[in-house]
């Protein structure tokens, strides 16, 4: 009798997934079923987005689940076999189209131009918010759709340095969504020579990134291509893969937590960090020294709120246990026994529920990071449950703020990232009146668990029948 052989669960897994998906070896759907699914796609694009450019947020989300389930019948059709040219082309031919129409979801490219053209002046970024008198010579046509004019610029170095590009080049909106789309081109090509056909057209295809990436023109495009490549990168060469990280973290601070699964798996961990560092600080370097740095991620740090169901129920656990309370009263009895007096306003001012849930959502989202690494079996699923970690624990969760991990979602076929980042998008509804967020957490987050936990179970199930 022959000895058995080890059963290799991921690999098992795997299959039962690409027999669920028509794409196992010798099977394969016929192209023109394929470009017939994407034609329908393209059609469903247009006119959401034309709808929602005169229409409700409910509408809009009309729109949106029809062109969700396009996408899925078309990702589940594409050919094994589509050559990676074809696969751009429908690539570009599904993001050139928003060019033509201006954002509506989010008014955040505003505030990229604005930063751009304020530094193509000669004034740091940083130094004055958009409502300034002073500023006031610098108006444009599209000023007033600038969000929260009052708070100085949140972005890091490295985007603040493609705004200035895209002020310089003089083309505005239109340039930035050329420059997102050969972002987003290279991460389709990073995809499919990494992953195969399948992630790159799961990504490709997604009305997730189209909407949020090139409607509203979202800089995580970008992080996420510098954040692939980073990826990439460390089959090759660990410190051009720390560069390419910090490039990423010094576009949307999103990517930063990541490091802890690339120096899990770097050869040389202290120079990894040492280059990250080094990189970081170059890109900063110019701003380091011509006034204030990044103010305003201070303030989105601490008053922004919106779709974080673990911020709102960590912040009634506070309130109700009234810990905010019962710390002033700790610190008053102890601050002048201890000399501390000199440092009381300053601990007073911080000791209230909103400020102790936020230390405590950044403690609990260390600690899953800590767990996200112990169970990740590759840097990329590290990467992606790193950055749902960070997601899931911050108080204000955006739709587009999942375009970063949603590559690494598809490459490992993580079903609850996916999900949660498909369905995000509801949140849109907390902008209408009497909505009521119990019911948006539940469609947010309460279905996508219980889907992802119930096709794990059937996955299971299914492997353990084939074995």
């Amino acid at each position: 009798m022959e000895p058995m052989e080890p059963v290799d669960g991921k690999k098992c897994q795997d299959k039962v997934v690409d027999a669920d998906e028509g794409q196992i070896e010798g099977t394969d759907h016929g192209f023109g079923w394929f470009l017939i699914t994407v034609t329908l796609l393209f059609g469903a694009l247009i006119l959401t987005i034309a709808l929602a450019s005169r229409s409700t947020v409910a509408e809009y989300l009309a729109g949106y689940t029809v062109a969700t389930a396009l996408w899925i019948a078309a990702a589940r059709r594409a050919p094994r076999r589509l050559p990676l040219p074809s696969l751009l082309i429908i690539v570009a031919a599904l993001r050139i189209l928003p060019l033509f129409f201006v954002p509506q979801l989010s008014g955040d490219v505003y505030r990229y131009l604005w930063d751009g053209h304020v530094a193509a002046n000669g004034i740091n970024p940083y130094a004055l918010p958009p409502s300034d008198p002073s500023l006031q010579f610098l108006h444009q046509p599209w000023h007033q759709k600038i969000n929260h004019p009052e708070i100085r610029s949140i972005y890091p170095p490295a985007a603040q340095i493609l705004f200035l590009f895209v002020a310089w080049t003089g083309g505005g909106l239109t340039v930035w969504r050329l420059l997102l789309l050969g972002a987003d081109l290279l991460t389709v090509r990073l995809l499919w020579k990494n992953g195969g056909v399948r992630p790159a057209c799961w990504y490709a295809l997604c009305p997730l990134v189209i909407f949020e990436g090139f409607w509203s023109a979202h800089i995580e495009i970008a992080a996420a291509c510098l954040l692939v490549a980073a990826w990439q990168g460390m089959k090759t060469s660990e410190n051009s893969a720390a560069l390419l990280l910090a490039l990423a973290s010094s576009v949307k601070v999103i990517p930063v937590v990541a490091l802890p699964g690339f120096l899990a798996r770097a050869t040389r961990p202290l120079r990894f960090l040492f280059t990250f560092c080094a990189a970081l600080l170059i890109t900063a370097l110019p701003f380091l020294f011509s006034g204030p740095f990044m103010p305003g991620l201070s303030d989105y740090a601490t008053r922004w709120i919106f779709n974080s169901p673990i911020y709102a129920l960590f912040l009634k656990i506070i309130t109700g246990l009234a810990l905010d309370v019962r710390a002033k009263m700790f610190w008053t009895s102890i601050k002048d026994s201890l000399g501390l007096e000199a440092i009381s306003p300053f601990v007073y001012r911080h000791l209230y529920a909103d400020f102790i849930t936020r230390v405590c959502l950044a403690v609990f989202c260390i600690f899953l990071i800590a767990l996200a690494l112990r169970v990740s079996s590759s840097t990329a699923s590290a990467i992606a449950n790193s950055i749902g970690a960070l997601l899931l624990c911050s108080p204000a969760i955006h739709p587009w703020y999942w375009l970063a991990l949603l590559p690494f979602a598809f490459l490992e076929r993580m079903i609850l990232w996916i999900a949660i980042a498909v369905a995000s998008s509801v949140s849109y509804l907390l902008y209408e009146p009497a909505v009521r967020k119990g019911w948006i957490y539940l469609v947010c987050y309460g279905i996508p668990i219980g889907f992802a936990a119930a096709h794990q179970l059937i996955t299971r199930r299914t492997q353990a029948t084939r074995i």
